[in-house]
């Protein structure tokens, strides 16, 4: 499934409904919020490492460290055909992971759902994703099973 807002015409404020999903074996209620609202000043996650990662070992086969530009961050690989999960963040404990605890995390299309991406020999462009930091409050008990990141290459 596939949500889309607009938000032309609302007034700044903060919106909040919740999709409903219905089949004969259960109802799904998704909560959905959307701010309006004008930036102020830039948006900077900090530097990002962008990597092409086999999806059976888990292990990055590309890497592209990427600064922010113009409030987006560009990436570029030159690599064999195949296939790859495209994650990419932030690495703010220089510990040669990237996504592990307090870091900046994304995944194509998204984190919770990183889908695999076939490469071939034509070049693939507008591959867009969203990259974030976790909110959620970590309990004492949750902290021993810490997510752990992707290595980067060194």
């Amino acid at each position: 499934y596939s949500v889309q807002v607009n938000r032309a015409g609302l007034p700044e404020g903060t919106y909040a409904a919740t999709i409903q999903l219905d089949s004969n074996v259960n109802t799904i209620r998704v909560p959905v919020l959307m701010r309006v609202g004008s930036l102020s000043g830039s948006v900077d996650a900090g530097k990002q490492y962008v990597l092409l990662v086999d999806p059976e070992t888990y292990e990055a086969v590309a890497q592209d460290e990427v600064p922010i530009s113009n409030g987006q961050y560009n990436y570029a690989f030159s690599i064999s055909e195949g296939d790859y999960l495209l994650i990419a963040g932030t690495d703010s404990d220089d510990d040669g992971l990237i996504c592990d605890e307090g870091e900046a995390c994304g995944a194509f299309p998204s984190l919770d759902s990183p889908a695999i991406i076939k490469l071939q020999d034509a070049a693939r462009t507008g591959v867009d994703f969203a990259v974030g930091f976790d909110l959620s409050v970590t309990t004492t008990q949750a902290v021993g099973a810490a997510r752990r990141g992707y290595r980067l290459i060194r």
